[in-house]
């Protein structure tokens, strides 16, 4: 990932080098993630942490994504809030596009 950059990168393993580029719409995100994968067809476990900078303290209605789930496998999404990104709320799961329930307002998500 490009942290603190405008970009993100798929890896792809079966050449063993990044197949794609995207560049992200805004760029108040910072992006970390791995992925672990056993064979190119049976993902084995994978994660992704992303911090959205509202740029002041907001209250956080709800979170969506895209996600592709192969069968056998889930997305599950956990959020937190915080105002300057040392103390942060506590977890919460979160669905897709439903209303958080639990977070508090904060500078960031």
């Amino acid at each position: 990932m490009d942290l603190d950059g405008e970009y993100i990168h798929r890896f792809d393993t079966g050449i063993n080098g990044i197949d794609l580029s995207k560049r992200l719409v805004s760029t108040n995100h910072n992006a970390l993630g791995y992925c672990s994968v056993k064979s190119p067809d049976k993902y084995e476990s994978g994660a992704w942490s992303v911090v959205h900078d509202y740029g002041s303290s907001a209250g956080w209605d709800n979170i969506s994504w895209n996600s592709w789930e192969p069968v056998g496998t889930k997305v599950s999404v956990h959020v937190r809030s915080s105002n300057d990104q040392i103390n942060w709320s506590n977890w919460e799961d979160a669905g897709n596009g439903l209303s958080l329930k639990m977070t508090p307002p904060g500078r960031y998500l």
